[in-house]
């Protein structure tokens, strides 16, 4: 039996009277539950919450708006003084300028056990900033797909804690995880930076 239900509303920043919310059944398993404890003390002690939407069309995000916000982001990295990127975006998407551009973001972030030097000395717009070149190349990769091939690419609505407590799952909580997901599904991230297993 579950035991718990997640309900998410969202509204537009336009129109915040206008809700339209989506429930969840969460799993009855021990990984689930212990997600749905945590969830909960993360709320309870307000650590900071990001959301965004990423893969998903819309009108204004196109490759230009894009492309402005990204090499804006670029200016501020490079304002804050501790890291400089000579490269910039001219509107049009390239896995290889995708490549180099999120090899700068996992050397300016580091990892959660050991953030860069750059990270730990950025300003609080500094920090920011790193977190939205990444957030940004993997918006302009997806819009690139969707446009450019017929098939299918990665959505979704981002939920992320970042200073939330982190804990090492216990080997048998392995067994519940799989890549094999459906559109719609509620999914625990790995909120690890880089390529990971």
């Amino acid at each position: 039996m579950n035991r718990y239900r997640l309900k998410i509303s969202f509204s537009s920043a336009e129109n915040p009277d206008s809700i339209v919310d989506f429930e969840w059944q969460v799993l009855s398993q021990l990984p689930s539950d212990l997600w749905v404890k945590n969830l909960k003390h993360c709320l309870a002690h307000d650590y900071p919450f990001y959301a965004r939407f990423s893969g998903f069309l819309s009108a204004w995000k196109t490759s230009e708006y894009l492309s402005q916000k990204l090499n804006r982001v670029i200016e501020l990295i490079n304002k804050d003084g501790q890291y400089s990127i000579k490269e910039r975006c001219h509107g049009s998407f390239s896995q290889e300028f995708s490549n180099i551009i999120h090899h700068h973001f996992e050397v300016l972030h580091g990892s959660i056990e050991d953030p860069s030097r750059e990270h730990r000395l950025s300003s609080p717009i500094g920090k920011a900033a790193i977190a939205l070149l990444n957030h940004l190349i993997h918006d302009m990769e997806s819009l690139y797909r969707q446009t450019q091939t017929a098939g299918e690419t990665f959505r979704a609505v981002l939920c992320e804690m970042p200073d939330s407590p982190r804990y090492v799952m216990p080997p048998e909580f392995y067994e519940h995880f799989t890549t094999d997901i459906d559109f719609g599904d509620l999914i625990g991230h790995y909120g690890m930076v880089g390529k990971t297993w």
